[in-house]
């Protein structure tokens, strides 16, 4: 089981970095929708903002919850 918590640890550790960079790659792109001089492309950004948001925190939340537990398992 060991094996397992530290597999679960690696596995959290090696995504981390990325779930980072995508959510500020997303929300760069959405800075750059507001840059553009468009209704059309403001109203898509206000529409996505939320779900960037929402999904950026699950997903870094989802992993450090995954590094936690696996750190957390002793037998």
């Amino acid at each position: 089981m060991s094996q397992f918590a530290n597999i679960l640890v690696t596995i959290c550790k090696a995504i981390a970095p990325y779930t980072y960079a995508l959510a500020a790659v997303a929300l760069l792109a959405c800075g750059v929708m507001f840059i553009i001089p468009s209704d059309r492309t403001h109203q898509m950004a206000i529409k996505a903002l939320p779900y960037i948001i929402v999904g950026s925190i699950f997903v870094i939340g989802a992993v450090s919850l995954g590094q936690w537990i696996g750190s957390q398992i002793t037998f």
